[in-house]
């Protein structure tokens, strides 16, 4: 399909002309494994076009910059750019042939831009230089382990008397989760740096995701010490995820479809609890004195007391966006957390603006359940709030509410993982996930969040909001959109860990799912298209980066910053936005089941979740799975010799050639001899 790609914003004829350039250019470029142009050539025209924009109407040198920077992106993605009269367009891409290497193309953008950005490199180059630690020079080079060390180490255990043991002593796996500040006790170096640095080897570029979080390494205690063999990280989940939800089951049509069909006291209830547990979590003090609200609800608000919230909403909102350099909208370790300080940030634009818009939608729903049930008992009190197109809205309404305090604390999306050379070669991928979803991870969530206030919910409700600890669920994604990955037939026999017989805990292919994401685009372009709003539209005002604000401002910027340019996207129609956004790869999702009532405990119907494994000796858990691993696949593994080979050939000879350690992009002396 052929998208348009022409900036509709740009006019002056020099500069489309120079965009029209910019396409020719970009379209004859030598291309690379997988379709897409050589990264350095792209930068290249991406440095010479950038430092052409002066000699353009001043009027349009931040259109053309957005809208250049643009496409430089798609066609570092791999799409095909060409020039058709007046109009420019594009070709998304075809995922056939090699699909892992068209994907690593892809993801390759933002990552080379991040390495080569001075920061990274110092990093790179202190972690490599090393620094003195225990009587002698420690380099992160003493955390790789040689290759020829440990394919003489399993050649040796393979030939022993007891096969099984001797490996077991070759390699001994162990977890080591990040504290802030902690260091390594065998380098010196902070955790945080070793992880870091072993996280630049990634296809993909390093980002932060705000909201609960857990790294690790998985360190081999048979060496020296302690290389690393491979890293994981856990975060707060998607809100939304289609595959995972529908496999739950716990999506709002599947939730309705069970009401109606199978109505019963304790889904009333439900109903009930879940409107007084929202209501319970904001705080109306502010709203109370300025008499919008009664200091008691009746049964039945009335509609102007809610249009009088949505209006204070949106003023609250303007405020916001007008003032959110102020320190009010700043995080600090200093903010005050008893309830006096909450109760103050709750009052601040931000979280009044969120108050009352959630206000004003839980009320409405209210109404309509309060109105169905009055006269009716027990379940019937379903059947008649289900019995008409109002009442079925406002269920489904709370399925999702109820479904999204769950989302943030009790499930979590493994966007981190896998192994480092030379472990990659015995597929300690698998070690990694399935060590991720152990008894000892969980553990260390609940240890870890236990009793530690909600950020966001505590400043709604002006007071200190606890969110349960308890991981039940762990989903994940292939990376490259293709299976077999890591993540196939990856798991353990929950009685291995103390669980119950016949039960195993292991990664479920979903299904395929292709989204909309950000990682296509450079900081060069965001940047541009940030500037571009601010001066046309005063839009980027909308978009502050503040955690707490809602939806992912990455997306509103380059959905907002695409639709000023003007781009109209596919020739059959839809919003060019939104078919730009859309990077078109697929990918396997897969998820791990930690408890046997899943749905139940995410939405409220069961009190406790029920594991499949015990959470008592959680160290000796990780010792039994490293074993398995060794039985069920390194073995295996094992019996190709060619494997050995790929083992023994990351070497720590200097030059340092090791997988292990971070490729920085070649010099950008190539891109200055276009300029000069």
């Amino acid at each position: 399909m052929d998208f348009v790609l022409t900036p509709t914003a740009v006019r002056d004829a020099k500069s489309r002309a120079r965009l029209q350039s910019l396409v020719v250019t970009l379209a004859a470029l030598p291309r690379a494994e997988g379709g897409t142009p050589e990264e350095t050539e792209a930068e290249a025209a991406r440095i010479v076009f950038n430092a052409r924009l002066s000699e353009l109407p001043s009027v349009d040198q931040v259109r053309v910059e957005a809208a250049g920077n643009l496409l430089i992106d798609l066609a570092k993605s791999g799409w095909t750019l060409r020039i058709s009269g007046n109009e420019t367009l594009g070709t998304r891409p075809e995922l056939e042939g090699d699909v892992r290497t068209t994907r690593r193309a892809q993801l390759a953008n933002r990552r080379l831009e991040q390495l080569r950005e001075p920061a990274v490199r110092e990093f790179v180059a202190r972690m490599e230089s090393g620094h003195p630690f225990a009587g002698r020079m420690i380099s992160v080079f003493d955390l790789m382990r040689d290759g020829r060390d440990l394919a003489r180490g399993l050649t040796d255990a393979l030939a022993a008397s007891d096969p099984e043991s001797a490996l077991q002593a070759c390699v001994k796996p162990y977890l080591q989760f990040i504290e802030t500040g902690a260091k390594c006790p065998h380098s010196g170096f902070l955790l945080q740096d070793i992880w870091r640095y072993f996280r630049h080897t990634w296809s993909s570029a390093y980002e932060s995701i705000p909201g609960r979080s857990i790294q690790f390494l998985v360190r081999d205690g048979a060496a020296p010490f302690h290389p690393v063999m491979g890293i994981a990280s856990i975060a707060s989940a998607a809100s939304v995820q289609p595959a995972r939800d529908e496999q739950i089951g716990w999506t709002r049509e599947a939730l309705l479809r069970e009401a109606r069909e199978k109505p019963s006291t304790e889904l009333a209830d439900w109903v009930v609890e879940t409107i007084e547990a929202a209501l319970e979590g904001i705080y109306r003090q502010d709203l109370v004195e300025e008499k919008v609200l009664p200091a008691r609800l009746p049964a039945l608000i009335e509609s102007d007391v809610i249009a009088t919230l949505v209006k204070a909403g949106e003023v609250a909102k303007e405020r916001h966006v007008k003032q959110s350099s102020r320190l009010e909208h700043k995080s600090s370790d200093s903010e005050p957390v008893d309830e006096e300080g909450l109760a103050r940030l709750a009052r601040t634009d931000l979280y009044r603006w969120k108050r009352t818009s959630d206000l004003a939608a839980i009320l409405e729903i209210r109404n309509v359940v309060n109105a169905a049930y009055e006269g009716h008992r027990g379940k019937s009190r379903l059947e008649a709030l289900l019995a008409n197109s109002a009442g079925r809205k406002a269920f489904e309404k709370l399925v999702r509410r109820a479904r999204s305090i769950s989302v943030g604390t009790a499930i979590a999306d493994l966007n981190v993982c896998g192994a480092i050379a030379p472990y990659n070669e015995i597929l300690a991928g698998k070690l990694v996930a399935m060590l991720a979803v152990s008894p000892q991870t969980v553990f260390e969530y609940r240890r870890r969040y236990h009793g530690k206030a909600s950020w966001i919910a505590s400043r709604m409700a002006g007071r200190a909001v606890v969110r349960s600890a308890n991981l039940v669920f762990v989903g994940t994604t292939s990376l490259y959109g293709t299976r077999p990955s890591q993540y196939d037939r990856a798991g353990f026999p929950a009685s291995l860990v103390g669980g119950k017989d016949g039960y195993w805990v292991r990664y479920r292919y979903l299904s395929d799912t292709a989204g909309v994401g950000t990682a296509q685009f450079s900081a060069a372009t965001k940047s541009a298209l940030q500037k571009l709003l601010a001066r046309e539209s005063n839009q980027s005002e909308n978009i502050k980066f503040i955690f707490g604000e809602g939806a992912n401002p990455k997306l509103r910027l380059l959905r907002e910053g695409i639709v000023a340019l003007g781009i109209r996207g596919p020739t059959t129609g839809g919003q060019g936005a939104d078919s730009l956004l859309t990077h078109g790869m697929r990918k396997a999702a897969y998820g791990v089941w930690l408890v046997d009532n899943l749905r139940d405990y995410l939405l409220g119907f069961a009190a406790r979740p029920c594991y499949a494994f015990k959470l008592d000796d959680v160290r000796t858990s990780t010792e039994r799975i490293g074993s398995w691993w060794i039985s069920r696949w390194v073995r295996k593994r094992l019996e190709k010799p060619e494997a050995l080979q790929r083992v023994a050939a990351e070497t720590l000879v200097r030059p340092v050639r090791h997988r292990a350690r971070v490729t920085l992009p070649e010099a950008d002396a190539a891109q200055l001899r276009l300029l000069y």
